[in-house]
């Protein structure tokens, strides 16, 4: 015998109730995502559900690889090696609806031209039907998106009751995803006081430049939560480090160098030397895609460069002193 409407009513408030209570005892982000990405799955009986957070920034969506689930049958997204994230442009169906708020019920993709098939191809998967629902916060300005992708068809098609739940829900969601956002700044405005703290004390030390060096990478290492970071002294018309000046973990270490334990590029080779005679802060998406960068060094070592931060340090007269290299930004977040 079949649950009445209300029953049925009274069923899903219950459910609402306890995840927007599991959901306001959680401050990590990934492992909200993950609650939200899991509970969608079930709530409205999907293949899988995505998650895309808006990055207001660069005007795009990212869909990290801890907030995507989907079924056994369901291929997991096609992330690279090492690659944590996908960045999409503000366009499709995400898009849409990251930018008015509209969700979308959409039977068949297929007839729907602002559906992109890109990662049906990638992962040899067929989406059928989605269901898309902006996460708003109290602003009404939208923090992301969640795509219910593929309702079971034992179920019938998405209905007006799945795009009431999803709504209802993705307001919880958005609450949580702001609050574990809130909380990751309280967290790293904690860590930058306390960096500076000990920069301070390194500078009043009187210590000489590397030494000072290998206390600020140190700390950009782990404020940044990169997988490495890499200083390098001007030494007349080269650029000079070793591996006392470059920090890291897990695959980013041990940095070895072929010709003994430093190197020497040219001032104004790469992207350390742009930075060097150019004086002005990088910020590098995707090194691969810059012609400047010198693949040299992942070839040799079997690291994989993704994203990079180069900085100059100067002196009082505005003379190149130093760069930073801050290498693969390791939760993109």
């Amino acid at each position: 015998m079949e649950d009445s409407p209300v029953s049925l009513m009274q069923q899903t408030s219950n459910a609402l109730l306890e995840i927007a209570k599991e959901l306001s005892t959680e401050l990590d982000l990934e492992v909200v995502s993950q609650k939200i990405a899991g509970k969608v799955q079930e709530l409205v009986d999907v293949d899988r559900c995505t998650l895309l957070f808006v990055d207001e920034e660069t005007d795009e969506l990212v869909i990290y690889r801890s907030t995507s689930t989907g079924k056994a049958h369901a291929p997991a997204l096609p992330f690279s090696d090492g690659e944590d994230e996908f960045r999409l442009p503000m366009k499709g169906l995400g898009g849409h609806v990251a930018k008015t708020g509209e969700t979308l019920m959409i039977h068949d993709v297929s007839q729907d031209p602002r559906f992109s098939n890109k990662m049906d191809l990638e992962t040899n998967y067929t989406t059928r039907n989605m269901l898309v629902c902006a996460m708003k916060g109290p602003d009404g300005k939208a923090v992301g998106v969640v795509q219910a992708i593929n309702k079971n068809p034992d179920k019938g098609p998405f209905n007006e009751q799945d795009k009431m739940l999803m709504e209802t829900f993705s307001a919880h969601a958005a609450i949580a995803v702001l609050n574990s956002k809130l909380f990751d700044q309280a967290n790293k405005s904690l860590k930058e006081s306390e960096a500076m703290v000990e920069i301070s004390k390194a500078l009043s030390s009187q210590l000489t430049l590397e030494p000072l060096l290998q206390v600020i990478i140190n700390k950009l290492c782990q404020l940044l939560e990169a997988e490495r970071c890499t200083a390098f002294l001007v030494d007349g018309d080269f650029l000079y480090s070793s591996s006392q000046m470059s920090v890291g973990k897990g695959s980013a270490l041990p940095i070895q160098y072929k010709r003994g334990d430093s190197i020497r590029i040219p001032k104004k080779k790469g992207l350390v030397g742009a930075v060097c005679t150019s004086k002005k802060f990088l910020h590098i998406r995707d090194a691969y895609k810059d012609e400047r960068f010198n693949q040299e060094m992942d070839l040799e070592s079997g690291f994989r460069t993704r994203n990079l931060l180069v900085m100059p340090i100067l002196s009082q007269t505005s003379e190149t002193l130093a760069v930073v290299q801050v290498i693969n930004k390791r939760n993109n977040r």
